[in-house]
Order: C-alpha cells, then structure tokens, then sequence
C-alpha cells in the first residue's frame, strides 16, 4: 500500500507531514478519521510556530470555533464559504491576519477591512484585541503566541489606551459594535 496524501487523510498523515516538512501554511478540516483537525492544529503550533493555519470545516459551532483558535488557528472559515471570500481570506491570513468567516458572525480582521478604531491596530493587537474579545486569559493568550504573560498584558493595555476602551469587556464591546463579533 502506497503512502497517503499528506495534504488529505488523516491526523497521522498530517503529524508525518509536519514532522518532516515544517510547513508555513496549513488548511485543516477538523473532522478526520483518526481524530480531531485540532490536534493537528496544536502540532502545527507546536512543532512549526510560523506556520499560519486555517481551519475550513462544515461546524460553526462556538465550542469548536473557540477550541481551534486556543489550540493555535489563525482562521476559521465553513465550507460553505463562497470561492471568492475563501481565495480572499486565505490570503488575509497568509499575510498576518486572523479571519473568522462571516457566517460564524465574525469578518475578516486585517489592516484594510477591520471597521473602525481597529484600522489603527496591528494585525497582532487585532489577533489579541479578538481573542480578549472572545474570553481568553491573558495566560491563553501568551501560550497561542508563544510570547509571556507579561508582553500580552502590556498589548491589552496598549489596546485598551489606542481603542478607549475601558478595560476588556470596552475591547469585547467594541468589537461587537464594528462588526467583528456579534
């Protein structure tokens, strides 16, 4: 029996893969036979931390949403998602944004299309302004980036103070109110 696809198949296939080609870019289903598309998501983050990772999958549901973007997702977009807005949110995420699809009420997050007083954020604060916005810890946050409870504190503070907003829940509301959560 000849070697599996590593761009198709499984979460095996894809631990092999990452293993042996420390990839820089990843689309990954979340539903595999062998598992779950978020295992392969945290190996992505752990074993090639540059690799930017989207998840394009039939389940809007906010658990999974939520537990790819904890587990390292940059993106995450259904299947349902029109050619057009698909081509386009792969490439805000190749270029250092986080796209959430617009039917998980959420639009894409880089410097051009984010509303607002988001525009004058980096794409990185617009990552950590979305996953304050979304509940995460400060502690959840340093570990996806890979940076310190510290660094994570200082670019809430740098948010809030660039946004004017009032603390996290001001972050959370705001994005709310722009359009990028509902």
């Amino acid at each position: 029996m000849g070697r599996r696809d590593p761009r198709g198949g499984t979460v095996g296939d894809a631990l092999t893969f990452i293993h042996s080609a420390s990839p820089t870019f990843a689309v990954v289903d979340l539903k595999l036979p062998d598992g779950s598309g978020t295992s392969v998501v945290k190996a992505l983050t752990s074993y090639a931390p540059g690799c930017r990772s989207v998840v394009l999958t039939m389940d809007g549901d906010a658990r999974l949403v939520r537990a790819a973007l904890d587990a390292g997702a940059t993106g995450y977009l259904l299947k349902d998602t029109p050619p057009e807005d698909l081509v386009a949110a792969l490439c805000t995420v190749a270029d250092g944004g986080v796209v959430l699809g617009e039917q998980l009420g959420v639009a894409r997050t880089d410097r051009g299309m984010t509303g607002g007083p988001f525009r004058q954020l980096s794409p990185r604060e617009v990552r950590i302004a979305l996953l304050v916005a979304t509940g995460a810890t400060n502690s959840q946050i340093a570990d996806r980036l890979g940076i310190s409870d510290k660094t994570v504190r200082n670019q809430v503070s740098a948010i809030t103070t660039k946004l004017g907003a009032t603390g996290r829940v001001g972050i959370a509301n705001l994005a709310r109110e722009n359009g990028l959560l509902t």
